[in-house]
């Protein structure tokens, strides 16, 4: 007897988090994956609920500030927002649903902010 997956079989894999993030493929973010792979998980998970914050056209891109350096960046960037309904978006989503979720090492790791420019 087999028990189902606690998650969709895809929701960790590195494919995914391709579809839905930008620069996925860096050499530094990729060494980060490698570290944390439950990351991965996090991420997409994260994906839906940033696009109900901020809609379908927002892009959702993975930086770190150095190479190797933590906590990896989950930026948003946004078109046609201001600055103060952004950051009350980016704050709805930490407090209705990241801070919500049971990544509690992860959180150190990850971090969810707005993309300028």
């Amino acid at each position: 007897m087999s028990t189902a997956p606690s998650h969709p079989p895809h929701s960790n894999t590195l494919a995914e988090l391709r579809r839905l993030y930008e620069r996925t493929d860096d050499v530094s973010v990729a060494a980060f994956l490698t570290r944390h792979p439950e990351a991965v998980e996090a991420l997409v998970e994260a994906a839906p609920h940033l696009h109900a914050q901020f809609g379908d056209h927002v892009v959702l891109r993975l930086e770190l500030p150095r190479f190797d350096e933590e906590p990896l960046f989950a930026r948003v960037y946004h078109h046609g927002l201001g600055g103060d309904r952004a950051l009350e978006r980016i704050e709805r989503f930490d407090d209705t649903w990241w801070q919500a979720q049971p990544y509690e090492p992860t959180r150190r790791w990850v971090e969810f902010d707005l993309g300028w420019g």
